[in-house]
């Protein structure tokens, strides 16, 4: 089974760790009139809809 892992910058302190496949560089940000984060792709297949399915983790900070 696949897993992905997603990460915050609020809680990496500066040190990502090498397993999250997605970081979360900046939040709060506005798109389109919405709240949203954003987030940075490390991998090509991220969880991301239509990828290669899987399930995913949290990463201990």
């Amino acid at each position: 089974m696949q897993a992905w892992g997603w990460q915050t910058y609020a809680w990496s302190g500066g040190n990502w760790d090498s397993r999250a496949q997605l970081r979360q560089v900046q939040n709060d940000i506005t798109v389109a009139g919405h709240d949203a984060d954003l987030d940075q792709a490390m991998a090509a297949d991220f969880g991301q809809w239509g990828g290669k399915g899987g399930g995913g983790v949290i990463l201990p900070s």
